[in-house]
């Protein structure tokens, strides 16, 4: 959340910027270059909310799918670091005989 608000302040501030370099340059540029920058600097403001929405839509899916697998893995019966006892297993070495150390009976 802090994250968001920062990243939100940062763009505030480039864009308080961006106008004050517009209208401090205001006598120098002509009508034109101005009505360019004032165009950019209002399109850059009106997609600001529809990033925020977008950005509050898909943090809410990913929310719900986690929880959706969270539940889906309960009712299955898994559990985080559940192992059952009952499984012992068995292990098979193929080759390297010639590595067994002798028991010195021979």
């Amino acid at each position: 959340m802090m994250k968001r608000v920062g990243m939100l302040a940062g763009i505030v501030v480039l864009l308080l910027l961006i106008v004050f370099l517009a209208t401090s340059d205001i006598q120098a540029t002509e009508n034109e270059a101005l009505a360019v920058v004032i165009g950019v600097v209002c399109g850059v403001a009106a997609g600001i909310p529809t990033a925020v929405l977008l950005l509050v839509a898909v943090n809410r899916r990913d929310r719900q799918r986690a929880e959706e697998a969270e539940r889906q893995a309960l009712s299955q019966g898994a559990r985080a670091g559940y192992w059952p006892t009952s499984v012992q297993r068995q292990w098979r070495v193929v080759g390297g005989d010639h590595l067994l150390l002798d028991d010195g009976g021979s």
